[in-house]
């Protein structure tokens, strides 16, 4: 009777679902599995919807079903039309994805994204680039060969039992080690963004002998391999937090901390420039003691006819610009004095805690500072913000400000390539510069939105570690954070303008001699 009610329905299933979320955790069960039955132990507890609510409670959770009889290539494709329909429900276009698969599961979550990556399929809410992490948990990456499938199909005959995969079917519905072969060659370039950690089971049961985990290992440089005190079976159908399911929640719970505490709501409307990351790169760290040798070096021999960084505060919005409940203006005006320590700066604060909702409903504080800064006879303006739609107050204030010759430069987004959302307003406007982001060598980042002829304009924004306020948490003693992300290039890009403008032509030549002028790069696909 159970049997039946499982084949009745496919899709995903709702396990929690918070008001407020920081993740989404998606979970695609293997072979001949079930949405909730195959991540519920012998006790009837399923995990899924009872430890991530304790642990992590801003995450909704939902399970994913399929028909097992359908080929991988066909479900990865439907897997996508099904988030993609869950997604928009609750315009949720800028939710990080963490994915947790079994067995046959994680080659559908693998191929999905690789159709993404190639465009043989498109999502409407970013799926690729919002995947942060992948959880396999006894995927035989390397595929089973014929004759260790024609042991499982004898297996089952021998104990009198034919799973539903097998009925009336071949041995096509595993895919061969070729196909998976194939899938894996794929996958491994776009592997690179995204955290993978892959869980093998070290305990063997009757069946067990039949799947080599060996398999299980895909051998790329960014996968951590996690062995589990548990059989094949029995990996996902753990029933108390212990030792073995910590090692399943840790890696989600540390994704959702990496991406900061702050819950997200609903209606999603600002594009994502700004995002906080764990490490500091080394390409960064040369790349600002390159600057500190090369360009400050030779614009130090000249005068100044200012010779320390001022800042002033305005109050666009009617409220201090002197703190900082969010840490993006701060991080961001230290960026901006270390690459120009020579500049005045001006801070003018548009919202308060920088949440969407405070985006979307005060889009007039943006246009007021464009104009309140214009008054002080500011040289270029930085705008490390985005919407997805033209907003007419802002786009007026810019425009404004062009005529009265004031540089803008705003960040391109961190949308990924994503034909729906491409680059963001206002770095789309003719008058304003366009910044993508980059690795201190140059290299694109992996979350930049495609280039245009008119918007192809990259510098360092990966890995950057700048100041950070104290109320406000951080893990370094140094008081700095590291953050990544076109936001963090285009406050270096605004530093690196304002130093070209106040440095005497003879210095200037000096740089460009010296190569200074090939850290802003262009980007291409």
């Amino acid at each position: 009777m159970k049997q039946s009610i499982k084949k009745q329905v496919w899709g995903l299933l709702e396990l929690h679902n918070p008001a407020n979320f920081g993740i989404d955790i998606l979970a695609v069960h293997g072979i001949n599995g079930h949405r909730r039955f195959s991540w519920t132990s012998v006790k009837g507890i399923c995990w899924l919807e009872d430890v991530p609510p304790r642990e992590i409670p801003n995450a909704p959770v939902f399970s994913y079903e399929y028909p097992t009889a359908t080929p991988i290539t066909s479900v990865a494709q439907d897997l996508i039309v099904t988030l993609d329909e869950r997604q928009m429900k609750w315009s949720s276009y800028e939710v990080p994805i963490v994915f947790v698969a079994h067995s046959t599961g994680g080659l559908i979550v693998r191929e999905a994204l690789t159709f993404l990556a190639s465009h043989r399929e498109e999502s409407q809410t970013r799926i690729l680039t919002n995947t942060r992490s992948l959880l396999f948990l006894g995927v035989s990456h390397r595929g089973l060969r014929a004759p260790t499938i024609q042991k499982v199909m004898s297996f089952y005959r021998i104990v009198g039992f034919l799973p539903r995969l097998f009925e009336g079917k071949s041995t096509r519905i595993w895919p061969t080690t070729d196909d998976c072969r194939r899938m894996l060659e794929a996958f491994a370039p776009i592997s690179d963004r995204f955290e993978i950690f892959t869980f093998c089971d070290s305990m063997r049961s009757v069946t067990d002998h039949l799947f080599d985990p060996m398999t299980y290992y895909m051998g790329l440089p960014n996968e951590r391999v996690i062995h589990l005190n548990s059989t094949y079976r029995d990996m996902i159908k753990l029933s108390s937090l212990n030792a073995d399911l910590m090692k399943i929640v840790g890696p989600i719970r540390s994704t959702f901390i990496k991406l900061g505490p702050t819950p997200q709501s609903r209606n999603l409307s600002l594009e994502q420039v700004f995002r906080l990351d764990g490490v500091e790169s080394e390409s960064s760290k040369q790349w600002f003691s390159d600057l500190r040798s090369e360009a400050h070096h030779v614009t130090q021999e000249e005068t100044y006819t200012t010779h320390a960084s001022e800042t002033h505060s305005t109050k666009a919005a009617g409220i201090s610009a002197d703190e900082d409940h969010d840490g993006h203006g701060t991080h961001s005006a230290h960026l901006a004095l270390v690459v120009a320590p020579h500049t005045k700066l001006f801070v003018a604060r548009i919202v308060r805690y920088g949440t969407t909702v405070e985006f979307n409903a005060n889009t007039m504080n943006i246009a007021n500072a464009i104009r309140l800064v214009v008054e002080q006879d500011v040289d270029i303006i930085s705008m490390s913000l985005g919407y997805r739609a033209e907003i007419p107050e802002i786009q007026a204030a810019i425009m404004d400000a062009f005529h009265k010759g004031t540089i803008i430069i705003a960040a391109a987004s961190n949308s990924g390539v994503n034909p729906r959302y491409p680059i963001s307003f206002p770095a789309n406007m003719r008058q304003v510069i366009c910044i993508h982001s980059s690795d201190g060598e140059g290299n694109p980042s992996p979350r930049n939105p495609s280039p245009t002829p008119d918007c192809n304009l990259a510098i360092l924004g990966e890995g950057v570690a700048a100041a950070w306020p104290r109320l406000l948490n951080t893990d370094r003693e140094d008081g700095l954070r590291v953050a990544s992300g076109s936001s963090v290039a285009t406050l270096i890009a605004a530093g690196f303008a304002s130093l070209v403008m106040i440095t005497p032509p003879r210095a200037v030549r000096t740089m460009r001699q010296s190569g200074i002028g090939d850290d802003l790069s262009t980007v291409t696909r």
